[in-house]
């Protein structure tokens, strides 16, 4: 079987065992999709794919309906990590009144004031790699709260000084784990 296949930009990095374990079940990929430019989901409801390679929660409320997941992978890592982006600043516990951490969504922003409530919370987009990039330049935010995941897909691994403990910091329901989607059941994938 060939299939055409969309991948999320932010799931990129992960694409490769995926593609491998594909083709030892049979599928052979036509297409691979990674440069972002098209929502995967939306792809598939056009018909211009066979399957999309995203994150779970790219699944939250309608996203996928009328869509089949075939396979949900092996979770990676679940943990939020903090990047420093100021001087003096390396883990959670030297953040002090007037620090300013970037974080995306209410999760983060709660965790935050729960862990250091003297801190100040600057919502920041985080949803691509060129995002994350963009967020740790900016001249407002001394540290960034963000997924291990969307670190290293934006080459930032290095950059993390500190893995935020998942039992403390929560981490969003399914973040790390990855669904193959598709607009009718691929038995071949299903295989993975």
């Amino acid at each position: 079987m060939t299939a055409r296949l969309a991948i999320h930009p932010l799931v990129a990095d992960r694409t490769d065992a995926v593609l491998d374990r594909l083709g030892k079940a049979g599928v052979d990929v036509e297409h691979v999709g990674r440069d972002g430019s098209d929502d995967p989901l939306a792809q598939l409801r056009d018909k211009a794919i066979d399957l999309a390679l995203v994150g779970i929660d790219a699944l939250r409320g309608s996203a996928a309906d009328e869509l089949t997941t075939v396979a949900v992978l092996p979770r990676d890592e679940v943990r939020d990590v903090m990047v420093p982006c100021s001087p003096g600043v390396s883990a959670m516990d030297d953040l002090t009144t007037g620090h300013r951490v970037g974080v995306a969504g209410a999760r983060r922003a709660a965790l935050l004031a729960a862990h250091r409530p003297t801190v100040t919370a600057v919502d920041v987009p985080l949803g691509d790699p060129a995002e994350v990039n963009a967020a740790l330049n900016r001249d407002d935010i001394d540290a960034l709260v963000v997924s291990a995941i969307a670190a290293r897909s934006a080459g930032r691994s290095d950059a993390a000084t500190e893995a935020l403990d998942a039992k403390s910091w929560l981490p969003a329901p399914g973040q790390g784990a990855l669904a193959l989607i598709a607009r009718h059941p691929i038995a071949e994938a299903t295989a993975l």
